[in-house]
């Protein structure tokens, strides 16, 4: 008898020092987050420079391997939406990375064009990590997508590693390839990044996303969302504001993931930006 209380008390003590570790490093990471939210921008703000406009941002876990990024640079305005590696704090540690490179490249050395922008991204990123310099060095990096609007030539320019633009004119969605190549890791460090110049006209509506969206597990039988079935989404979406199209997404891949049982959990981080001129 004396043993089974034994053997029970030690149990209790290693649960509650489980619990207290659990607690410790719960408020740990809430706490980065606010580091975290302090430098990301607000998602209120892109609306204020583009009124017609969303960002739907939903980390996996309490912080983000997503992020998005804007700026105004005189007449042009830059959108960036990244996707890096990892989730959780190793993701939020390359966000903090990317998030300060841009400021660094576009709000202080003002360079706009979004093909230049990933090249030095790139090399900036290889470099903060010293890459390529042994066996220990990281391989970490992330996909991107960059659209720099020109508010007075009525043009766009759109670059991408790895991720996309998708355009919807008049129901029907077009799909601008990415350059297939991430943002350091393995890329070199004199890799060019395709540039893709999209005459605005109106009506016109702009979409970047990371894959988190359609790479969420769910349905009846437990299976990926799949690109196609985004890409439909939102053509069938599309009529609404940008508000309620942010919301008709999150409550759309909310809903996937409960229509299969058991519940599925979110595997990765979301980002998905749309917006009109």
């Amino acid at each position: 008898m004396l043993c089974i209380v034994r053997d029970i008390t030690e149990r209790k003590k290693a649960a509650e020092k489980i619990q207290r570790i659990n607690t410790q490093l719960t408020g740990s990471i809430r706490y980065a987050k606010r580091i975290l939210d302090s430098i990301l921008q607000s998602k209120v703000g892109l609306q204020e420079i583009l009124p017609s406009s969303f960002i739907l941002f939903k980390p996996k876990d309490i912080v983000s391997g997503d992020f998005y990024w804007y700026t105004r640079q005189e007449n042009k305005l830059v959108i960036v939406c990244a996707d890096c590696t990892g989730h959780g704090v190793p993701g939020a540690f390359m966000s903090m990375i990317g998030s300060d490179r841009l400021n660094i490249i576009v709000n202080e050395r003002h360079e706009t064009s979004p093909g230049k922008i990933l090249a030095e991204l790139n090399r900036a990123i290889k470099n903060t990590l010293k890459q390529g310099e042994g066996k220990g060095s990281t391989k970490d990096g992330m996909d991107a997508a960059i659209c720099t609007i020109n508010l007075d030539t009525n043009e766009m320019v759109y670059s991408g590693a790895y991720r996309p633009l998708w355009i919807v004119k008049g129901g029907v969605l077009e799909e601008v390839k990415a350059t297939k190549v991430a943002v350091a890791g393995f890329t070199p460090d004199d890799q060019i990044f395709d540039e893709h110049t999209i005459k605005l006209e109106k009506g016109h509506q702009f979409y970047l996303t990371s894959d988190g969206y359609a790479d969420q597990f769910g349905g009846k039988r437990g299976k990926k969302y799949m690109v196609k079935a985004m890409k439909s989404f939102i053509i069938e979406n599309c009529d609404k504001t940008y508000s309620e199209q942010s919301q008709s997404l999150e409550n759309e891949i909310v809903r996937w993931m409960a229509s299969f049982e058991p519940h599925c959990e979110q595997i990765d981080d979301i980002c998905v930006i749309g917006f009109e001129v």
